[in-house]
């Protein structure tokens, strides 16, 4: 659970969807692109404690800790290894240099 007033990205719901467990969050910072389907948790508006209860509550009566719903969480980590972005990074240098009319040569 997350109940935070703000969060800038989320590292800890990433890490705790690497362990392949569920989260339930304020809709703050960048939890919403993390938690996009209810496999993965719940958001909940604010971080009321009756809100938060109830996401908690409908995540764990939704009996999803098989097999499936665990590699879920894990296939979303993979994509913020640090291969993956540093391949995004380079890629947005790479749009920004071709942008350019003139050329730098190495």
């Amino acid at each position: 659970m997350i109940p935070s007033y703000y969060e800038s990205f989320g590292m800890v719901a990433l890490e705790s969807l690497a362990c392949g467990t569920p989260v339930v969050a304020a809709d703050v910072g960048g939890m919403r692109s993390l938690i996009s389907s209810d496999s993965l948790g719940g958001i909940v508006q604010d971080n009321s404690p009756a809100r938060l209860a109830e996401a908690i509550t409908r995540v764990l009566s939704a009996g999803q800790e098989g097999a499936q719903a665990i590699a879920t969480r894990r296939s979303l980590v993979a994509g913020y290894g640090w291969s993956v972005i540093a391949d995004k990074i380079l890629g947005e240098y790479q749009e920004v240099l071709s942008s350019y009319p003139v050329r730098v040569s190495r």
